[in-house]
């Protein structure tokens, strides 16, 4: 996998009223790092030290997807438009677990008992102790305001 490989998701829902599938939008996220930093590499290169981009992480959602005539990356999308105000989405990256071999393991490989001893069923962590990676997501004051009306 290169180094600036992207995930990139696009979220749907259901209009309660038209009962219509409808686009909220886009996020993204670099899947590695150049190692020391919380820098997307840029350009695929061996010489590059990366690192996963492990961790949980919160993401904006953009009312547009990534300009096209850009390489994806997460600056595609960031820059390319206006995000959806008040919503975000919780994305957790973590290593595979391997088996003896070195082997990615599978759900369908291990006993249901055994998944969590396995490293194949993760706890989430608190979102409310902080355990999300959430510094460009961020409430806006005026999203802040918004969050505290729609809560009353």
């Amino acid at each position: 996998m290169p180094p600036s490989a992207t995930l990139l998701l696009k979220l749907y829902t259901v209009d309660r009223f038209s009962l219509r599938m409808v686009l909220v939008g886009w996020t993204a996220l670099g899947l590695f790092v150049e190692s020391g930093s919380e820098t997307q590499p840029s350009i695929d290169t061996g010489a590059l030290q990366v690192s996963l981009n492990e961790g949980a992480h919160q993401l904006r959602l953009y009312r547009s997807g990534p300009d096209p005539d850009q390489p994806l990356s997460t600056k595609a999308l960031t820059s390319a438009g206006r995000w959806v105000p008040c919503s975000t989405v919780l994305v957790r990256v973590a290593r595979a677990p391997v088996d003896e071999n070195g082997r990615a393991l599978s759900r369908s490989q291990v006993p249901e008992a055994d998944w969590a001893e396995m490293g194949l069923l993760r706890p989430r962590p608190a979102y409310s102790e902080g355990g999300y990676y959430s510094s460009s997501a961020r409430p806006t004051p005026g999203e802040a305001s918004l969050q505290a009306a729609m809560s009353h």
